[in-house]
């Protein structure tokens, strides 16, 4: 089996689906799509752009999503939702929106420079938190739409994550850590971890069923393991995954979250077994992989379907077409769905809700697209 899971990988289509053929969307029916609104701000500074947005009138693209839990029934009831889906664009802006509906709730502004990455809460569906490039990584509490707390770092922040009391950020080559119940009194780091890593950390992330356990990526191609209950870096540096290519992002694989991908910036996607550091799967040239069954021009990001046990691997095409492709530590790759009509540009992030089993995806045409899977 997989990646020490409970069951193995394997390819199970939806009845009634079929495996897209000829360019003909299958499976996910679009719902609604809608424009993130302008905002007139500082000069942008693109991140990192696949391809140019094709309408020139368009200044704003949608780069980061986030999910919050499902709300108290009083806040649900009188804000009309139970989710709210909340998106960073280029204008350094955060709006905030019904996952279910995709009806504009509010937005927050307050950055100096792109955002980064955002999570909310794991405590509270009303708080969200993002970082930037401007050095910063701010609260905001949703029903004020204000920011209640600001940590301040030495240079660009990339990506960050929460376990308990504790919040850690990839500030640069470094890994900052903040302790969440002194920030009303103190905004100083609790610790920095500094020689791990020697290029841009971009992705930090907790365990999700061991929460002393954080991992971190790099463009220098390493993925680190440490253990955050011992303070000093080199007796917390518990296992070091040469991935060998520069580290975009990656996630947990497994009920039990024993495996762990990766995808790299030359659209390489790697599967590991992290207890015996053992990579299972190295899928190059994703794209020429699938060359003659589904056309790809980059990789979104994978997630994993804990209902399903499936991993799955999201692409896209310079003209907004998003793929859903099977990763399979044996087979490969197998292509499932192709989603048509919902963006016209680079699509740059997806969040796919398989209870519900429905996708929102966001791009530099400015909008956002709901889908249903029928």
């Amino acid at each position: 089996n997989f990646l020490d899971m409970e069951a193995p990988l394997g390819w199970h289509q939806p009845a009634g689906t079929t495996a897209p053929s000829g360019g003909a969307a299958a499976g996910f029916r679009l719902v609604k799509s809608v424009e993130v609104p302008s905002t007139e701000g500082p000069a942008q500074a693109r991140l990192a752009a696949t391809s140019e947005v094709e309408d020139p009138d368009h200044t704003v693209y949608v780069s980061q999503f986030a999910i919050s839990p499902s709300l108290p029934p009083q806040i649900g009831a009188a804000a009309q939702m139970s989710e709210i889906l909340a998106s960073a664009d280029s204008s350094y802006s955060i709006c905030l929106f019904s996952r279910q509906t995709l009806d504009i709730v509010g937005k927050v502004e307050g950055h100096a420079g792109p955002i980064t990455h955002l999570s909310f809460s794991p405590y509270s569906p009303t708080i969200l938190w993002s970082s930037s490039t401007d050095h910063t990584i701010r609260c905001w509490d949703l029903r004020s739409q204000q920011a209640v707390a600001t940590l301040s770092a030495a240079a660009e922040i990339y990506s960050f994550d929460m376990a308990g009391d504790v919040l850690a950020a990839g500030v640069k080559e470094q890994v900052v850590f903040w302790d969440l119940r002194r920030i009303e009194t103190t905004k100083t780091p609790l610790v920095t971890f500094d020689s791990s890593h020697t290029e841009d950390v971009t992705r930090v992330r907790f365990h999700p069923h061991v929460a002393n356990k954080l991992f971190t990526g790099s463009v220098d191609g390493l993925l680190c393991v440490f253990d955050i209950n011992q303070p000093v870096e080199d007796d917390a540096l518990l296992t070091v995954l040469p991935i060998d290519e520069a580290i975009n992002t990656f996630g947990f694989v497994g009920p039990t979250g024993a495996g762990v991908y990766t995808l790299s910036s030359d659209q390489t996607l790697s599967l590991w077994n992290i207890d015996e550091c053992a990579e299972l799967a190295k899928l190059k040239n994703v794209q020429q992989k699938l060359a003659d069954r589904m056309k790809i021009d980059y990789c979104i990001d994978c997630h994993y379907d804990t209902l399903t046990n499936q991993l799955y691997l999201f692409t896209g095409t310079n003209d907004g077409d998003v793929g859903i492709v099977l990763v399979d530590a044996t087979t490969g790759l197998q292509p499932g769905y192709l989603l048509q009509g919902g963006h016209k540009a680079v699509v740059r992030c997806v969040d796919y809700d398989a209870k519900n089993r429905a996708l929102v995806t966001g791009g530099e045409d400015t909008r956002i697209s709901l889908w249903s899977l029928s």
